[in-house]
């Protein structure tokens, strides 16, 4: 990751926190501070997390630019406070975009039991919709902190989702090709 920093560190830096420029500007400067906030670059990390805790403040009501918004979510998800925080403005959002952006951004989060809560309550259906359940599960299955807990919900709860979306479904596909989709030795290959 330290080679791909340095190779693109110079680009990071020049990006600005808003939603100025050309689409493929705006799309480059989403993907390159999202990228670096999650791998922890300095500069992007504090910048993020001063925009997380003035939208904390704010009680979510601050405008966060569209483009850094992923960053800034990803950055306030690695703390139990903030992951609670945007799981409660998660809840009560209504944008779809904005929701998913929250969503990924808490599945991703380094709290292991907070993406452990996260399957759980999608599976149940009364915090979170059951229909959210194959994104949430394949988040937490490519999250470095996540993919052992996504595959053993899977197996603990294999019978529960084949009832709830039956064997074929294109869900259980999705969630059961997400999940193993980072699997990279014979090992984890024999557990499938």
């Amino acid at each position: 990751m330290g080679y791909i920093m340095h190779l693109f560190g110079e680009l990071i830096d020049r990006q600005t926190w808003t939603d100025s420029g050309s689409v493929s500007e705006r799309m480059l400067r989403s993907y390159l501070l999202h990228f670096s906030c999650v791998n922890g670059h300095p500069a992007c990390v504090s910048k993020a997390t001063q925009l997380f805790n003035k939208w904390k403040e704010s009680d979510g009501n601050m405008s966060l630019p569209t483009d850094v918004s992923p960053a800034v979510f990803a950055v306030g998800a690695r703390t139990e406070e903030g992951w609670d925080f945007l799981f409660e403005k998660y809840r009560k959002c209504l944008y779809t975009s904005l929701k998913s952006q929250m969503e990924s951004a808490l599945s991703r989060s380094p709290l292991a039991h907070k993406l452990k809560w996260m399957m759980e309550q999608s599976l149940e259906g009364s915090v979170m919709k059951t229909q959210d359940l194959p994104y949430v599960v394949t988040s937490v299955g490519r999250n470095p902190k996540g993919y052992k807990q996504a595959w053993d919900f899977l197996k603990t709860n294999w019978d529960l989702l084949v009832n709830k979306f039956g064997l074929g479904s294109y869900s259980i596909a999705h969630m059961v090709t997400g999940v193993t989709s980072q699997y990279s030795t014979r090992e984890m290959l024999e557990e499938v």
